[in-house]
């Protein structure tokens, strides 16, 4: 991977930086969000692009001013403060068992196939209404077509999203 000039790092996208922290897409998305440093901001089509070697000094930085933050607490203030935060892994653990928590991937995996799926239907949509349209005499004719073929989408895209959200979770 090529190196940047300003430091011994490599670059790397979005989906590498993420793999190479051993963080999900997300964490990433939030760490530039908190000021993580940017070789090149991406769009939809121009990667992200980030310098390993200043995004590990950068996650440095933010760990020690993590711990500046327990410094100068009493030994009886680092231990009810760790009691609270094992109370809150209890709670989380304790609803994760009810199931009353929605595990991230399944959902991003989730959204994104529908979102997939839903736009291959929206690109087929004017192909398959248009010969419709042009059969239609009046306005209201046509416009009853329009919804008539909307609301089959629609349904069409709930029997899909049931069917992927079935799949995903057996």
């Amino acid at each position: 991977m090529p190196k940047s000039a300003k430091s011994r790092g490599v670059i790397l996208s979005k989906v590498d930086l993420a793999n190479y922290f051993g963080v999900t897409r997300p964490t990433v998305d939030d760490w530039v969000r908190s000021g993580c440093p940017v070789v090149q901001k991406g769009n939809k089509r121009t990667p992200w692009k980030f310098n390993s070697a200043d995004v590990y000094a950068w996650r440095l930085r933010q760990a020690e001013q993590a711990s500046d933050d327990v410094k100068g607490m009493t030994f009886a203030e680092l231990q009810k403060e760790k009691l609270l935060v094992e109370v809150e892994r209890l709670k989380f653990q304790a609803a994760r068992e009810k199931g009353e928590t929605i595990d991230l991937k399944l959902t991003e995996d989730f959204t994104m196939k529908l979102m997939l799926d839903m736009k291959a239907r929206m690109l087929r949509f004017p192909g398959e209404i248009a010969p419709k349209l042009d059969m239609a005499d009046s306005r209201s004719d046509k416009k009853g077509i329009l919804e008539a073929a909307i609301r089959e989408i629609f349904e069409e895209i709930d029997r899909e999203g049931e069917d992927i959200l079935a799949k995903m979770l057996s």
